[in-house]
């Protein structure tokens, strides 16, 4: 509630007649001394920011009020929460997943070596071409002659000959 200022501006008839009885409520401005009108001048000033300030106070108690009925979250977020707090979990789904990735082992230290090993040859070379050649031809070179080797599928025999010069050597395994 604001204070109410005195304004010695103006008077009524009622205050006029009360002034010529030697009662004066309202003395004009122009009839105090300066130093009173300085007193009244800075009263108002004073009374005026106060005012300001009852109305500033009242304006911000009506804020603090509404901040302090707020329920502190929207309905929205109360909605959200309650959503994610009914989640249980993975579904059956994700579990089987994760489950089977979890028995993958990947790759031993020996394969990770092999696979290094072979990544870094270029090729082979002209001898391992030709060796290769003759182990598809069913001749295995040999120090001093070369192993011929054949395979029968009907009795399952496996012969091998060996020849070097006019010298030949022949063996027979029977895989049954």
């Amino acid at each position: 509630m604001a204070i109410e200022i005195p304004d010695w501006s103006s008077k009524s008839s009622d205050q006029l007649s009360k002034e010529a009885e030697g009662v004066f409520e309202k003395p004009q401005l122009e009839d105090l001394d300066p130093m009173l009108l300085e007193l009244y001048t800075k009263m108002r000033e004073s009374l005026s920011k106060i005012n300001e300030h009852i109305t500033k106070v009242t304006s911000m108690q009506s804020e603090i009020n509404t901040e302090k009925n707020k329920d502190g979250i929207t309905t929205a977020q109360t909605n959200a929460i309650t959503a994610n707090t009914a989640k249980t979990g993975i579904s059956s789904s994700q579990a089987s997943a994760i489950t089977a990735n979890t028995a993958k082992t990947g790759i031993t230290t020996a394969q990770a070596s092999a696979i290094t090993a072979n990544t870094s040859k270029t090729g082979i070379s002209t001898a391992q071409g030709k060796q290769l050649q003759q182990l598809a031809a069913g001749t295995i070179p040999v120090t001093g002659g070369s192993l011929i080797f054949s395979f029968n599928a009907k009795n399952g025999d496996l012969t091998f000959t060996w020849r070097s010069g006019k010298t030949v050597k022949t063996g027979k395994l029977n895989l049954s």
